[in-house]
């Protein structure tokens, strides 16, 4: 086959060798099995695309590094608990192709050859862009690996002038998000010495998180439990199986809501007649930033009244969230709400989407803004509040909102679910890709069938940090997350499925959606979403039921939102790892 050749980014890559159409580079070494159940819809020849291969020259070994190695060149044995060369790999293409001097980075490129850029610029690609650089940055040091830092960093300059116009003024948002890309993209600065605009970007996030404060928050009203213990049918942090309740205790909603009747202060938009529309992933994200800052500012000595507020308003805004915010039956979490009288949860908001669905994008961002918010929140030496909502309760809650992802009526994760799926409890095979469905709405019944991947790699960072300080049952879905999200097959699982350790073969997980007309895996970097076989996403029916309706628009477009996050995520798994640099956020 002729391959065409990278120019901006061909450079030292590695002993990786030809990756055909991605840097692919061998480090994963933690375990998976054969491929997911590929049962639900199909892979039509029209999904195949041809885009140009591409060569990387090969390096000596010693000079490059995805794997940390205590000494000597790495070997299969060696961690690699960011996935180092999936990061380099989705960050190198899209600064290669999305990436506009002067202007800054497009949401989208095109998968097919010459992968020309889409027309949609927004601010918020180039501070995750940012943030983006700082997280490859700080994790290579920690790797050794300065191969391709020095390029990727080359960008900041160009990239501070657009940030520098689209965040003044201060962005008007309550999303807490916001202010962690923030303060990452000032450590993106912080490493090439830029002592202007590294500065600028945390002062920036200190004034969005007082923004919200002062903006985005009203005063509501705890509901009262209906019989003094969980609220009717929301599971209350029961093991993924069903058949027996997390160790951890009670996750239900009252214990919100013990307090009920209390008035506290809820992050969101404040309306006509005292009402609040929120979205649950924002609010919660949020509360986790106001945390944050009381962390930050505790000592000051003139900030205790402020300190006192954010929390105060963090505490109570997560109360509310997990009481009001859910669905009665699933206990997850809807896109949009408006405070309300209505019995089980709170009115549906006109926020897209508007109606009931369920959907993983909203539970990834939830999961990892309650492990924020714990991780703050213990800084502080914090148990709770007068709503009744103790700290230590937070990561519980992650853990349910991923047994509920996992457990009937939603049963979004399409992968091994259970020990027992697995064969021998005492000696399970790894797990194999493996990745939530995009939703469930539960008017209908209908399960939306794709998988995306801002909300599964979000799901992973945040399962993970909420299951170090309460044990999960769901190590799986962790594992097949993990898989699913690499470009690399590990050295560990070739051994046992036989194959080769890069790239994935085509149409085995999220990295692997892009076929060449050889059949060959090309993917450069993240789409949106796959499909259920890990084909190109499809229009998912509105009834449910399988058929082929199409592709999605877009299907064919990496997202730059997608590799942002994924890149945002994965650094989140320093946490835990022994010597981890200080870049978790």
């Amino acid at each position: 086959m002729q391959r065409g050749q990278l120019v901006v980014f061909a450079l030292a890559l590695g002993p990786c060798g030809l990756s055909v159409g991605a840097w692919a580079c061998n480090g994963d070494t933690s375990g998976a099995t054969a491929g997911d159940d590929a049962s639900g819809d199909s892979t039509s020849a029209g999904d195949v695309l041809t885009p140009d291969s591409v060569v990387i020259p090969s390096q000596d070994a010693s000079s490059f590094s995805c794997q940390i190695s205590p000494s000597g060149p790495p070997t299969p044995g060696d961690p690699d608990p960011v996935l180092l060369c999936s990061q380099q790999t989705a960050l190198g293409y899209l600064l290669t192709y999305a990436y506009k001097n002067g202007t800054g980075v497009m949401s989208t490129w095109s998968a097919s050859s010459p992968y020309a850029a889409g027309s949609v610029h927004r601010w918020q690609d180039d501070l995750g862009l940012a943030a983006a650089i700082g997280d490859f940055h700080c994790s290579s040091e920690a790797y050794g690996n300065s191969i391709t830092t020095g390029t990727f960093d080359s960008t900041l300059p160009d990239l501070a002038g657009a940030l520098t116009k689209e965040l003044s003024p201060v962005p008007s948002d309550y999303d807490g998000a916001i202010y962690f890309r923030l303060h990452s993209a000032s450590l993106a600065y912080s490493y090439v010495n830029d002592a202007v605009t590294a500065p600028a970007l945390n002062a920036l996030a200190e004034a969005y998180a007082r923004a919200i404060q002062t903006t985005f928050t009203g005063t509501v009203t705890l509901p009262v439990a209906m019989d003094g213990g969980a609220e009717a049918g929301i599971p209350d942090g029961s093991a993924a199986d069903g058949s027996s309740e997390a160790a951890a205790g009670d996750a239900g909603p009252n214990d919100a809501g013990t307090g009920g009747g209390t008035t506290v202060t809820l992050i969101g938009t404040p309306g006509a007649g005292g009402t609040v529309a929120y979205e649950p992933a924002k609010s919660v994200m949020a509360a986790a930033a106001l945390l944050d800052m009381a962390r930050l500012h505790v000592t000051d000595g003139d900030a205790g009244a402020d300190v006192a507020t954010w929390e105060a308003t963090a505490l109570g805004t997560l109360a509310y969230v997990w009481a009001r915010g859910r669905d009665p039956v699933t206990g997850l979490f809807y896109a949009s709400l408006v405070t309300s009288s209505d019995p089980g949860h709170d009115a549906l908001g006109t926020t897209a989407p508007a109606n009931d669905a369920l959907l993983t994008d909203v539970q990834g961002p939830i999961v990892l803004g309650l492990a924020r918010a714990y991780s703050a929140a213990t800084a502080l030496n914090l148990a709770g509040n007068d709503a009744g909502a103790s700290v230590s309760s937070y990561p519980v809650w992650g853990n349910a909102i991923v047994a509920a992802m996992t457990a009937p009526p939603a049963a979004l994760f399409d992968g091994i679910k259970f020990v027992s799926d697995a064969g021998d409890p005492m000696n399970p095979p790894p797990a194999p890709p493996g990745a939530f469905l995009e939703g469930y709405v539960p008017s209908t019944g209908a399960t939306l069938t794709n998988k995306t991947v801002l909300g599964n790699a979000l799901l992973l960072a945040g399962a993970v940090r909420t299951g170090i300080v309460v044990a999960s049952p769901l190590s799986y879905e962790n594992n097949g997350l993990r898989w699913a999200l690499s470009e690399t097959v590990p050295a560990s699982v070739a051994l046992h499925i036989g194959y080769a350790t890069t790239p994935w073969p085509a149409n085995t997980n999220l990295y692997s959606v892009i076929v060449d007309n050889t059949g060959q895996n090309v993917q450069q970097a993240f789409l949106r979403a796959s499909s259920k076989a890990w084909g190109l996403a499809q229009v998912s029916p509105a009834t449910g039921t399988p058929g082929d309706a199409g592709l999605e628009p877009g299907a064919t477009d990496y997202r730059t939102d997608a590799n942002l996050a994924f890149i945002e995520a994965l650094t989140q798994l320093w946490l835990g790892f022994p010597n981890a640099p200080a870049c978790v956020y």
